[in-house]
C-alpha cells in the first residue's frame, strides 16, 4: 500500500461528490457451514520424500544481507513485498530432466526428482517451464512438511509459479506414464522468489489510532468478516507481495458464487492475467480471541489463481473471478453503489496489515476526493489503521456492504487522525464490474445445467455423456444414494476433467482431478457417503480442456442387503425356498456377518458365515431357521413373524445373489430393488390390477431402520392417465416389513383402466421389491426398469 505523506497537503482543492448512474446494492450471500474436501489423491507424491533423498539438488548461494533484508517494503503505489526474485546458478539454467535419475514404481510408471534451495528463505516459489507428455504430472512438495499435498502441473507450461512452498527448499517431483521415454520431457527452472522471514505481529486490542485492532477483539457479524482473504502473488521478475481482498457476491446462481467466486482488490495490487495467475488466497487467518497466544492460528488456503475481469486504475480497483470454489465457511460480501456519503457516516474496514491476522479498523466517511487522477474516499480512523499488507481491503457502511476498495494514506502519526483512501466502488461498478456483478446476461444453450438446481438426475450403475463446450461450462448432476457405501464417479473420454462431489446443500464433499488407478486425466472419486442425495460436477482442468466426456456413477454397499428372504415355511405352503450365494472374492479366509430380521422387525442375533480364501458358498431357508455347520454356519435364527430379509457385511470381498427358487428348479433374482428418481420417489413402471388374479402383483416395503417409524406414501396412475381417488398411506413400525397386494391400493384408488403406474414415496429410508406371484406358481422380481428406455 503506498504511503506518502504529501497526500495530505493535496487533499483540500481535490474535494469531489460526483456519482454515476443509478443506485445497486446487493445482499451478502451466507456461507455453506460445511467440512472443508480434501485435497486429491493424485497431488500425493509417488515417493515419500521424508525419507527418499531427491535425485538432484540444486543450491542457490546466500543472499546479500541488504538484498534480504525482512523489513517491510512498500513500492511507491505499490503492494507490500515479502520476497525478491533469484535467478538459478549458470550451471544449472538448462533442461533439468537430463540430469536426474528416474525410479521405476510397481505400476510402470517412472518418477524423478529434484529440489532447489535458496538458503535463509522462510519461503519459496519456483518459476517452471516444461513440456511434459499426455499423462505426466509435475507436483511439489517442501522439505518442512514432504506430505502435504499441494496442485499440480498435466500440460505444458511457458511459465508457471509453483504454490508458496515454507521453507527455504522446494522439491519437484516428475511422474511419467510407462508408455514414455525420458526424452519426451523437459523441465527448467527459470526464475526463484525467495521469500524473507515473516515480520513478528505487533498484538493490540485498540484504543490507539496508530495501533492494529484485531477481529478478536470486535463483536462483528460473520460476513464480511469471512469474506476477507489474505493475497500473496509473485511478479515477473520474482518478486512477491502481499494485499488484501474480498469475496463479493453476484446476481449469478448460489452455486456459481460459490464455485467461481469473484473477489475483490485493489489494481495497484494486482492488473494482469499474468500476476493474477499466481494469486493465492488465504482465509479465516485470524485469532480466535483477543488475548490469545502469539501462535499462528489455522487458516484455509487456496492455490488456483484467479482470472483477471476487469482493472481499473481510475477508482484503483480489480475485479478477479477466482478458479477454486470457495471454502465452505467463507461468504461473499454485500455491496452498494451509493454515493454522495454523509460526512461523518460510520464505516470500518477488514484487512491484513502487514500479511498478519486479520484486523479491524473504524471510522468515518470525510468525503470523496479526486487525487493523483483517482476517485477515491476519505477515511478518518477513530480506531485502527492500515499499513502495507492491507491494500485491495473492502470499507463496509453501516449495513456492512462493500462500498470502497483501500488505495492508500499517509503514515500514521501518534496524536494525529489516521486517513486512509478508499477507491469508489459505485465508480468501478458502472464502468467495470456491474456488468459481471450484476449477471443479466441470458444463460447459454447447454446440455447439463451448471447448477444444483439445474442438476441432470442420474442414477447408480449408469453412464452418461457430457460435453465442455467453453472455458467457464460446468455440469451437474444428482445421484441419489439410499444406503451407507461408497460412491464411485469419474470420466472417460480424451477431455482433461475435474470432478467436484457436493453435498445437498452446495458444499464440496471431495473433489479430484486425476484418476490414479488408470494413469489419465480423467477424474476418479471414492467417496465413503450415507443416505441422501450427492451432486456431481464436471469441469474442464483449464480453459482450453474441451470437448465430449463419458460420466460412469457406481455405488458399493458397506452392508450388502436381501430385501426378501423366504421363511422356512414356504417350502411347504408355496413350494418356494429361499436361496443366496455368497462368493469370497478375497485370497485370505474370514467371516461374513449375517443379520436377519423378520417382517414384525426382530432380529434373533448374528450368525456367522466362515469362507476360505476364493471360496463360495450357498445356504437356503431351512439352513437359516435351523443352522447347517456343513454350510460353515455358526448360529440359527428359528423361525420367525413371516419373512426375512437379510443383511450381509465382511472384511472380505464379497459377492451376494439373493434367489427364490421353486421345487421344479425355477429361480428368480431377489437381490434388486426399486430405484429411486430424481423426485425422491421409488418408480413402478408397472403393477397388475386386482382382477388380474392369475398374475398378482406385490409390493414389498422395507423399513431399515431398527429405532424409527417411516411413513409411506403411494399414489398411482393407471393406464388412461388417470390418477387414483387417493392416495395410499401407512407407517411402516421400526425395523419392519410389509407387502401390499393390488386389492389394498384399490382400497384407495378406486378401479382403474389397465395396469397401475406407482409412485412411492417416504419420510426416511425405505427399500421397495415389486414382485409379480404366479398361479403357477413362480415369482418373479419387476423391480429394475429399463435405464435405455426411461428418462427422468
Amino acid at each position: 500500500m503506498s504511503r506518502h505523506a504529501s497526500l495530505a497537503i493535496l487533499l483540500a482543492c481535490l474535494q469531489s461528490m460526483a456519482s454515476a448512474g443509478a443506485e445497486e446494492r446487493l445482499d451478502a450471500l451466507e456461507p455453506r457451514a460445511a467440512p472443508e474436501p480434501t485435497s486429491p489423491s493424485s497431488w500425493q507424491t509417488r515417493q515419500d520424500y521424508a525419507r527418499v533423498p531427491v535425485s538432484r539438488a540444486v543450491v542457490l548461494p546466500p543472499m546479500d544481507k541488504v538484498a534480504a533484508d525482512p523489513s517491510e517494503r512498500v513500492e511507491d503505489g505499490g503492494p507490500l513485498h515479502i520476497g525478491v526474485g533469484r535467478n538459478l546458478p549458470e550451471t544449472d539454467q538448462h533442461d533439468l530432466t537430463a540430469t536426474v535419475a528416474w525410479t521405476g514404481l510397481p505400476d510402470g510408471r517412472r518418477v524423478a526428482s529434484f529440489s532447489v534451495r535458496s538458503p535463509g528463505a522462510v519461503a519459496i516459489r519456483v518459476a517452471v517451464t516444461a513440456s511434459l507428455p499426455q499423462g505426466a504430472v509435475l507436483r511439489f512438495f517442501g522439505s518442512k512438511d514432504p506430505n502435504r499435498r499441494y496442485p499440480v502441473i498435466k500440460n505444458d507450461v511457458d511459465t508457471r509459479w509453483s504454490p508458496t512452498i515454507p521453507g527455504d527448499t522446494a522439491g519437484i517431483e516428475i511422474d511419467l506414464p510407462a508408455w514414455t521415454h525420458d526424452s519426451e520431457v523437459s523441465l527448467r527452472v527459470v526464475r526463484v522468489s525467495h521469500i524473507y522471514t515473516s515480520p513478528t505481529a505487533v498484538r493490540s486490542s485498540g484504543g490507539n489510532t496508530c495501533e492494529t485492532v484485531e477481529v478478536a477483539c470486535k463483536s462483528l457479524p460473520t460476513c464480511p468478516t469471512n469474506a476477507v482473504a489474505r493475497m500473496t502473488f509473485t511478479l515477473k521478475d520474482g518478486t512477491s507481495a502481499l494485499c488484501t481482498g474480498t469475496a463479493a457476491n453476484s446476481r449469478r446462481p448460489r452455486d456459481d458464487n460459490l464455485d467461481t467466486p469473484y473477489f475483490l482488490t485493489a489494481a495497484h495490487c494486482i492488473n494482469s492475467q499474468i500476476v493474477a495467475d499466481t494469486l493465492e488466497t488465504r482465509w479465516f487467518y485470524e485469532y480466535d480471541s483477543c488475548e490469545s497466544p502469539h501462535d499462528d492460528p489455522d487458516f484455509t488456503e487456496l492455490f488456483g489463481g484467479a482470472a483477471l475481469v476487469a482493472a481499473d486504475a481510475d477508482t484503483d480497483a480489480t475485479l478477479l473471478q477466482l478458479r477454486d470454489a470457495l471454502p465452505n465457511d467463507a461468504c461473499l460480501a454485500g455491496w452498494n453503489t451509493r454515493s454522495g456519503w454523509p460526512g461523518g457516516a460510520d464505516v470500518t474496514s477488514l484487512h491484513h496489515s502487514r500479511g498478519d491476522p486479520k484486523q479491524w479498523s473504524g471510522g468515518s466517511i470525510e468525503g470523496t476526493v479526486f487525487l493523483s487522477g483517482r476517485d477515491l474516499i476519505r477515511v478518518a480512523w477513530a480506531e485502527g489503521f492500515t499499513v502495507g499488507g492491507a491494500s485491495g481491503a473492502g470499507l463496509f457502511d453501516g449495513s456492512q456492504d462493500l462500498i470502497g476498495i483501500l488505495s492508500g494514506g499517509p503514515e500514521c502519526v501518534v496524536g494525529e487522525v489516521s486517513i486512509d483512501f478508499y477507491g469508489r466502488f459505485d465508480r468501478f461498478y458502472h464502468s467495470y464490474a456491474g456488468v459481471h456483478l450484476q449477471h443479466d446476461d441470458p444463460p447459454p444453450v447447454d446440455d447439463h445445467g451448471d447448477a444444483i438446481a439445474e442438476a441432470t438426475p442420474v442414477v447408480s450403475g449408469s453412464e452418461v455423456t457430457g460435453e465442455i463446450d467453453q472455458g467457464s461450462d460446468a455440469d451437474v448432476f444428482r445421484v441419489v444414494v439410499l444406503r451407507r457405501g461408497t460412491l464411485t464417479v469419474y470420466t472417460t473420454g480424451s477431455v482433461d476433467t475435474i470432478g467436484r462431489l457436493k453435498r445437498e446443500d452446495g458444499s464440496t464433499l471431495t473433489f479430484n482431478d486425476d484418476d490414479v488407478l488408470s494413469g489419465t486425466p480423467n477424474f476418479r472419486i471414492d467417496a465413503e457417503v450415507a443416505p441422501g442425495a450427492y451432486y456431481i460436477k464436471v469441469s474442464g482442468f483449464g480453459h482450453t480442456d474441451l470437448g465430449a466426456y463419458r460420466l460412469h456413477v457406481e455405488f458399493t454397499a458397506d452392508t450388502v442387503l436381501v430385501p426378501l428372504f423366504l421363511a422356512a415355511s414356504a417350502l411347504d405352503n408355496d413350494g418356494r425356498q429361499g436361496f443366496v450365494r455368497v462368493v469370497n472374492r478375497s485370497d485370505g479366509a474370514g467371516d461374513v456377518r449375517i443379520v436377519a430380521t423378520d417382517d414384525a422387525g426382530t432380529s434373533p442375533g448374528a450368525i456367522i458365515l466362515t469362507l476360505d480364501g476364493g471360496e463360495t458358498q450357498a445356504f437356503n431357508s431351512q439352513d437359516l431357521e435351523e443352522g447347517n455347520a456343513d454350510k460353515g454356519l455358526a448360529g440359527r435364527t428359528e423361525s420367525g413373524s413371516g419373512d426375512w430379509r437379510l443383511a450381509l457385511d465382511s472384511e472380505l470381498d464379497i459377492e451376494v445373489q439373493a434367489f427364490v427358487r421353486t421345487t421344479d428348479g425355477f429361480l428368480t433374482a431377489i437381490h434388486d430393488v426399486v430405484a429411486m428418481d430424481a423426485t425422491g420417489s421409488h418408480y413402478v413402471p408397472v403393477f397388475n390390477p386386482a382382477s388380474n388374479v392369475n398374475q398378482r402383483s406385490r409390493l414389498r416395503l422395507v423399513n431399515p431402520d431398527p429405532a424409527n417409524a417411516v411413513v409411506v406414501t403411494v399414489t398411482g396412475i393407471d393406464d388412461a392417465g388417470d390418477e387414483g381417488q387417493s392416495a395410499v398411506e401407512l407407517e411402516l413400525a421400526a425395523g419392519s416389513s410389509r407387502t401390499l397386494d393390488s386389492a389394498e391400493l384399490e382400497e384407495a384408488f378406486g378401479d382403474g383402466v389397465g395396469k397401475w403406474r406407482l409412485w412411492v414415496e417416504s419420510d426416511g429410508e425405505i427399500h421397495l421389491v415389486n414382485l409379480l406371484d404366479s398361479v403357477s406358481g413362480d415369482l418373479t422380481n419387476l423391480s429394475t426398469r429399463g435405464a435405455d428406455n426411461y428418462r427422468e
